[in-house]
C-alpha cells in the first residue's frame, strides 16, 4: 500500500525536472495534484489536446516509484496511445491493453510463461473488458469462480474443500487451474490486506451454484462471483486512472462494472484520478460511481483546470520576470 505524502513529493520532483516533455501549465498541475492527492483523488477536466495524458503519466509513474501499483481505464481504441505515452513518460514495460477474458486467460498458460497480471505495476484495461459473452462451460473459463470457492474454503483454515473438488480442479482447463492456484497463494501472502479479504469471501459461496454455467448472465450472481475472481488476478491497485470518465453517466456501464465488481481496491487509501474533455462540476455525484473515491469520506475533491494552476509551486525565474 503507497504512501500518498511520498508520491506527492515525488510528483514534485518530477515536476521540477520534467524537461521539453512537460509544459508549465502541466508542471503546476503536477504541484496541484501533489498538494491533494494524500487526502483525495481528483478529476482532471480540460479540452482535449491539452496533455492531461501526460500528466496522467507522470502520476502513474510517481506511484509506480513509491511501491504501487496502477490501472488504467481507457476507451479500447486508446491502448496503443497510452501504451506510447508510458513508454516515453519513463514506463517501458507496460504491456498491451487487456481486452478479453482470454487474454487474461494467457498469463497462465503453461506454454507462454509470461508474468502473473497481479505482478505488472501498471496494466492498462479496456472500458470493454468485462463485456463477455459467456457460454456453459463447466471446465472452462467460468470453472475459475468454483475453483477459488474450493481454494478459499481450504484457505480458511477450519473447513475443507467441497466434496469433489480434487477431482473437479483436474478436470478444468489448465490455464483456469493455473490462474486459480496462482491466485490463491497470492492472496494468502498477506492476508491484512484486500486481496485476503476478497479472497476468503468466497469460502461463503455455495459450490454447487458456483459450478452452474446457467448462471453467469449479466447481472447475476455468478457473473459478479466471476467478475471479483478475474479482479483477483489483477491484483490490487493504489491508483486507478480513468480516462474518458464521462462515459460511466447514464447507467450501469462496462466502466462502472469494472470500477465496482472487478478491481481490488485498498479502503480508504486508492485513488482515482478521473479525466474528462466534458466540462464537470466540482460536487460528489457529478460523475455517478466513477468519480466516488475522487473525494474523501467528508465530500471534499477537486477538479483540475492544469492551464489555471500555480497551487504553491515555487516561481520560475521566467514567472518573476513577468
Amino acid at each position: 500500500m503507497v504512501n500518498w505524502i511520498h508520491v506527492g513529493d515525488r510528483l514534485r520532483e518530477i515536476g521540477e525536472r520534467s524537461g521539453a516533455r512537460l509544459n508549465d501549465g502541466q508542471c503546476d498541475s503536477l504541484w496541484a495534484i501533489a498538494e491533494r492527492i494524500p487526502r483525495h483523488g481528483l478529476i482532471l477536466a480540460d479540452e482535449v489536446g491539452l496533455g492531461k495524458t501526460r500528466i496522467a503519466v507522470a502520476v502513474a509513474k510517481a506511484v509506480t516509484d513509491c511501491g504501487g501499483r496502477v490501472a488504467i481505464l481507457v476507451p479500447p481504441t486508446l491502448g496503443f496511445q497510452w501504451q506510447e505515452e508510458l513508454r516515453h513518460g519513463g514506463l517501458p514495460d507496460v504491456p498491451p491493453i487487456l481486452r478479453s477474458d482470454h487474454q487474461w486467460r494467457s498469463a497462465w498458460a503453461p506454454d507462454e510463461h509470461p508474468k502473473p497480471w497481479f505482478a505488472e505495476p501498471v496494466v492498462i484495461l479496456s472500458h470493454g473488458f468485462t463485456n463477455w459473452r459467456i457460454h456453459a462451460d463447466p471446465h472452462g473459463r467460468t470453472a475459475l469462480l468454483p475453483m477459488l470457492v474450493g481454494l478459499a474454503r481450504r484457505a480458511a483454515g477450519n473447513r475443507r474443500a467441497p466434496r469433489g473438488f480434487n477431482e473437479f480442479a483436474d478436470s478444468v482447463w489448465s490455464s483456469i487451474h493455473c490462474a486459480a492456484e496462482s491466485i490463491a497463494a497470492h492472496c494468502s501472502e498477506r492476508r491484512d490486506g484486500p486481496l485476503w479479504r476478497t479472497f476468503i469471501e468466497f469460502a461463503d459461496m455455495d459450490w454447487a451454484s458456483a459450478r452452474d454455467g446457467g448462471h453467469f448472465q449479466s447481472g447475476e450472481d455468478n457473473r459478479r462471483g466471476l467478475h471479483r475472481a478475474v479482479g483477483l488476478g489483477l491484483g490490487a491497485f493504489d491508483l486507478v486512472v480513468v480516462d474518458e470518465a464521462h462515459k460511466s453517466r447514464g447507467g450501469w456501464t462496462g466502466l462502472s462494472r469494472l470500477l465496482e465488481e472487478t478491481l481490488v481496491l485498498y479502503p480508504r487509501n486508492t485513488r482515482r484520478l478521473c479525466m474528462s474533455a466534458t466540462p464537470v462540476e466540482p460536487r460528489r455525484g457529478t460523475m455517478d460511481t466513477v468519480a466516488d473515491t475522487s473525494w474523501d469520506r467528508r465530500g471534499r475533491g477537486s477538479t483540475l483546470r492544469h492551464r489555471q494552476l500555480r497551487a504553491g509551486r515555487p516561481p520560475r525565474s521566467s514567472d518573476v520576470a513577468r
